[in-house]
């Protein structure tokens, strides 16, 4: 809770003091009007991703998430997810690299997790892996096991913090610069994959290859 509050703090600061530019300040442009309003909004974004975070990392820990499992077609499935991302590497000006199987990878799994796990770890992609210019989705079946690899080119991480990646709350240092976010999004990651009684795995070459993969 005491990493939630000084989360929730920052955005919560520059609520209430753009809010109150907009309340006190009669001679406001309209264009200083829109970027103040701008900014509300996406701290106000952020402080819901964190809120939500917690409550699906609390209710995680709780073992209080049904799980609906049936038959998903991964391959369709890791498409669909990847169309609600098409904006973003649009403005980023890079094409995935899919190596994707041809035919259906079936699996016993919860639709709603495979997005939640699928969507955390193309936004962790993205956050951090910008600056490589190449990011890639790797999907295949091995054993009864369908393996699914996200990947991309930029910073990478430090080695002192890949085995602390998945711990809750735990926000370190990418290869530059710190993280952002609630630090929940791989520890709500590692446990629906769990659920489904899979692993996951880093592996991290800065500037060369940094990788998520996991198997269900």
């Amino acid at each position: 809770m005491t990493h939630i509050a000084h989360d929730l703090r920052t955005p919560l600061t520059s609520l209430s003091g753009y809010a109150e530019l907009l309340k006190n300040k009669v001679d406001l442009s309209h264009e200083e009007m829109t970027k103040y309003a701008d900014i509300i909004f996406l701290k106000s974004q952020n402080m819901t991703r964190i809120i939500r975070d917690f409550f699906e990392w609390a209710r995680l820990e709780a073992d209080d998430v049904k799980m609906n499992f049936q038959k998903v077609n991964m391959v369709k499935k890791v498409e669909e997810v990847l169309l609600s991302f098409l904006q973003d590497f649009n403005h980023l000006g890079v094409e995935p690299i899919l190596d994707l199987p041809k035919s259906p990878l079936w699996a016993w799994a919860d639709p709603a997790s495979i997005e939640r796990i699928l969507s955390n770890l193309i936004t962790n992609s993205l956050r951090y892996g910008a600056d490589g210019g190449k990011h890639g989705i790797r999907m295949w079946s091995k054993e009864g096991r369908v393996w699914i690899e996200i990947w991309d080119s930029g910073q990478g991480i430090l080695p002192e913090n890949i085995p602390f990646v998945f711990e809750r709350l735990y926000k370190g240092k990418r290869h530059y610069g710190s993280s952002s976010g609630s630090g929940l999004g791989l520890s709500i990651t590692k446990k629906l994959i769990e659920k489904h009684h899979g692993e996951i795995f880093v592996h991290s070459v800065p500037f060369e290859k940094t990788s998520f993969t996991f198997y269900i």
